[in-house]
């Protein structure tokens, strides 16, 4: 590898490592930021909504941008807002200039994972890739993991601001060392965004990503569940019309012809929703069952997450030696087995049990994530990967708040149903108690079963992938 590439990929690693950890601060500390600010959970879920939908109206856009302006203008340009939006954040004293922050910190943060994944794609022989994507998946899975623990520390010795203002100067840094060392080269492509596609863009993938992520909290019975998702879905349709009409469209929508890459998709689709369950699922259990706090919850869960980080960047080599399909499927197999054990959950469930499991399920991960969405950009053409990253990204935020949305309505609706089908029983206070934390354990139980059906999906799909696939199927092979 040469130097200039080594340290560029370190400088897009570090990048995207931050954004993401900051993001995953955010989870614990809302309820604190409710208290100091004097603001209901409805508003205070903005800090979160409100980041998800920016990068839901940008992300669609980074394969145009990566194609139009050079990577160190981009890379310049992310953490540059990530910067302001970290210091503003960092020193507000309202809800609104807090929010206006967090989406400051959505605009840098929509372009480093694809920008990042772009340029593995493009600067690595496919040979190679998996190894180098193993390294970015590091990301993707560690600084998630860890940011809770690390959150709940922070705020238990100092306060939410510190979680914003610790970001500042490691922004800092990273935009001075992007500045020198990032290629200045601009690419030679010079159309035009398509002012139309980015507006059905906009509330397509917006309206998908609210009206999903408001269903655990509204039902699904509520207008601004179902009308989001029903809108969102007609733009949808209208952006992949819109797009095979165009010569250069926004999106090219046209690489799902290459099967692989379909195939890849499906898998990644329902590889999040998997890794989704175990993520809240297993929170809720010890926090809301067995009265863990923040901090030592996410202690329970960081084995798991060290795990991951250590066997990605070697299921990155062994994907470079056998490709995706014996990795994905050994990797479905263990979050099958893992998730039948999740789902026989107890008050008395120790949290070794649950630590070791949750090891073990991350384990699978990193056999699963970056290997089959590796498999599914290497089978396209230089020209379509922006857009198959750009996609990938998309689909994974997509995918995520529908599985957040469909396991926490399964966990209410299967409580309440067990709560319903003995309540009429019970009597006295402690044996009320005692039933609602019952069927709370079975309701989490009963959403790990759902769960199932994914992995089973995902299992069968895996099945029909190609051993090993270096050669894009719409790319010529040379004469």
């Amino acid at each position: 590898m040469k130097s200039s590439t080594k340290t560029t990929l370190i400088v897009l690693i570090t990048g995207a490592f931050f954004a993401l950890l900051n993001n995953a601060f955010l989870n614990v500390a809302l309820a604190e930021i409710m208290h100091d600010l004097s603001i209901s959970e409805s508003t205070v879920q903005w800090m979160t909504t409100g980041y998800m939908l920016v990068n839901a109206i940008l992300v669609p856009t980074t394969a145009f941008l990566m194609k139009k302006y050079s990577l160190r203008n981009l890379f310049l340009m992310s953490i540059g807002s990530f910067f302001i939006g970290s210091l503003l954040a960092g020193v507000a004293g309202s809800f609104g200039l807090l929010l206006t922050g967090r989406l400051i910190q959505g605009v840098g943060s929509a372009l480093l994972m694809p920008m990042g994944m772009f340029y593995l794609m493009t600067s690595f022989p496919k040979e190679k890739r998996g190894s180098m994507m193993g390294l970015f998946g590091i990301v993707i899975m560690f600084a998630p993991a860890i940011g809770p623990t690390l959150s709940g520390f922070l705020i238990e010795h100092y306060s939410w601001n510190v979680l914003f203002l610790m970001m500042v100067p490691i922004m800092g840094i990273v935009w001075l060392i992007g500045f020198f060392s990032l290629d200045k080269t601009k690419p030679s492509y010079n159309g035009i965004i398509d002012v139309i596609s980015v507006i059905f863009s906009a509330f397509a993938f917006s309206g998908i990503l609210y009206g999903f992520s408001s269903a655990g909290d509204k039902g699904w019975g509520d207008t601004f569940v179902w009308l989001p998702i029903v809108l969102g879905c007609i733009f949808l349709t209208l952006l992949i019309i819109r797009q095979f009409r165009l010569d250069d469209p926004m999106l090219d929508f046209g690489i799902y012809k290459s099967s692989q890459y379909a195939l890849a998709s499906a898998i990644t689709a329902t590889n999040v929703i998997a890794m989704y369950s175990a993520m809240i699922l297993i929170p809720l259990f010890l926090q809301n069952t067995q009265g863990l706090g923040a901090m030592e919850t996410g202690l329970i869960l960081l084995p798991g997450a060290i795990l991951n980080g250590i066997m990605s960047p070697i299921a990155g080599r062994l994907f470079d030696k056998i490709g995706a399909k014996t990795l994905v499927l050994i990797g479905v197999m263990i979050t099958i087995g893992t998730t039948i054990a999740f789902a026989q959950l107890d008050e008395n469930t120790s949290s070794t049990y649950i630590a070791v499991v949750y090891a073990l399920r991350m384990l699978s991960m990193s056999f699963v994530s970056m290997p089959i969405q590796t498999h599914g950009l290497n089978t396209l053409t230089t020209d379509q990967t922006p857009h198959g990253t750009a996609i990938n990204s998309t689909l994974n935020q997509v995918a995520g708040a529908i599985g957040t949305s469909l396991l926490v309505s399964v966990m209410v609706s299967r409580t309440k149903t067990h709560m319903a089908a003995v309540a009429s029983q019970v009597t006295d206070q402690a044996s009320q108690q005692q039933l609602m934390l019952q069927s709370s354990i079975n309701g989490v139980n009963d959403a790990f079963l759902a769960t199932l059906i994914v992995s089973g999906i995902a299992f069968i799909l895996s099945l029909f992938l190609k051993k090993k696939n270096f050669k894009a199927e719409s790319e010529p092979a040379a004469s």
